[in-house]
């Protein structure tokens, strides 16, 4: 069976489930400036933000855990 092509531009969202990872990792990318985002106005006046998978193609993501050591014991 083939692979079925992506679209050309897709949400954060979606492009979050094309890689693997949550959400909240690509928006984290996108704060940091790792992942550009193209913003459109929609009929209704409000700004969509979408990632252009020809210059950023989806693929499996490293979503690194914060590992939270909690508060140490005094021995």
């Amino acid at each position: 069976m083939a692979d079925k092509a992506h679209p050309r531009f897709v949400t954060p969202y979606k492009y979050a489930q094309l890689c693997g990872v949550s959400d909240s990792a690509i928006y984290g990318r996108i704060e940091r400036g790792a992942l550009e985002v193209v913003e459109e106005q929609t009929l209704n006046g409000a700004t969509k933000r979408y990632i252009d998978t020809d210059k950023f193609p989806p693929s499996r993501l490293n979503d690194y855990p914060i590992e939270y050591k909690g508060k140490k014991k005094k021995k």
